[in-house]
């Protein structure tokens, strides 16, 4: 099995979701994913070109027209993706977050934590608005969903609790 980053494995379960795609199709479906992982959109591009040179995805170009790439798993493709998913995992959860060390070096926590209260609070809107569509959403999306309720709801709590105690 070759060696796959955790990015591209994102992209290959992106496209193997979507059935068919463009790397565009992948950057459009890549911001759906409850931004529990970040990717970068120039990553995808890259993605896509190792994952066609590693035989797990296909790739047919367009002949006419805009010339797209359009990508497809293959069954290579679907099988590292399975033994992926399936792996167990080792490692914990890293909170890499630039307002906490800046926190953490003494900036001033209610300025701070006005700022992150707002985005914290419009993310929880964004994803109690696509809960309240989550019906259609299939089971994975709709767990990792439920993570990112739970992590906002929680990040407003402490954030807004930074402000009370100021």
């Amino acid at each position: 099995m070759e060696k796959v980053s955790t990015a591209g494995y994102l992209v290959l379960g992106l496209i193997d979701r979507l059935g068919e795609a463009t790397p565009y199709d992948v950057k459009q479906a890549a911001q759906h994913t409850n931004a529990f992982f970040a990717l970068p959109h120039t990553q995808i591009y890259v993605q896509c070109t190792r994952l066609v040179s590693v035989g797990y995805l296909d790739e047919q170009q367009e002949e006419h027209g805009r010339r797209r790439r359009l990508l497809t798993v293959t069954s290579e493709g679907q099988a590292a993706l399975r033994d992926w998913a399936d792996s167990g995992v080792d490692t914990q959860v890293e909170a890499r977050d630039i307002a906490l060390l800046k926190l953490y070096f003494e900036a001033d926590p209610e300025r701070l934590a006005r700022q992150q209260l707002t985005a914290h609070e419009e993310l929880l809107a964004r994803y109690e608005e696509i809960a309240g569509q989550a019906e259609g959403l299939d089971p994975g999306p709709r767990r990792t969903l439920r993570f990112g309720l739970a992590f906002e709801r929680m990040q407003v709590d402490f954030w807004s609790g930074l402000i009370a105690d100021a």
